[in-house]
């Protein structure tokens, strides 16, 4: 143990200088942060330059055609799965040929038709992986909220809505059965 501080003594000067020439080249330092984040911008914004001239000549998927729909999501998916970013609702809408706005209002206008199922339920798989990174680390905690919230109609508030009848405490067996029975 010769050479070895007590447990509770303090670091002199010499030894923190010491330990923080260590660490020097582990830390991103203000001036190296802003390097790395102009680079992530300037790439983000190369990315959207090389959507907008694809953009040109492109033929719109005809959203009636449940089945190529699906084909282009899976493809989307598989390309998202490939370059490790989140899927969204407006890359599978470019994707696709359409803007987000449309895909919403089609999902919003028919509902009932098997594309706007199949777009619902690709909307609520898309905020799954989301949760479900967010969950396991793999997402900033904070960023997945607000995006769930704002993309994907999550809240914080539940609503209960209250229905007049006979309270509990006054029903009969019959009228409890009753109602056990409309909750399924």
């Amino acid at each position: 143990m010769a050479g070895r501080k007590p447990k509770n003594e303090p670091m002199t000067k010499e030894e923190m200088i010491e330990a923080g020439q260590q660490n020097k080249g582990t830390r991103i330092y203000k001036a190296q942060s802003k390097e790395v984040t102009d680079k992530a911008i300037r790439q983000s914004i190369s990315n959207a330059i090389a959507d907008v001239k694809r953009f040109d000549g492109r033929q719109k998927i005809q959203l009636e055609d449940t089945k190529a729909v699906k084909a282009i999501a899976e493809n989307y998916l598989e390309s998202c799965a490939v370059n490790a970013c989140f899927p969204s609702m407006t890359g599978l809408a470019m994707a696709l040929g359409h803007t987000r706005t449309n895909l919403y209002i089609y999902m919003q206008k028919k509902q009932d038709d098997e594309t706007a199922i199949f777009l619902t339920q690709f909307h609520d798989l898309l905020a799954d992986i989301l949760s479900e990174n967010a969950l396991k680390g793999n997402a900033n905690n904070i960023t997945a909220i607000f995006v769930l919230k704002a993309l994907y109609g999550y809240k914080d508030t539940q609503t209960f809505e209250l229905v007049q009848g006979t309270p509990f405490t006054e029903a009969t067996a019959d009228d409890l059965v009753q109602r056990a029975e409309l909750l399924d």
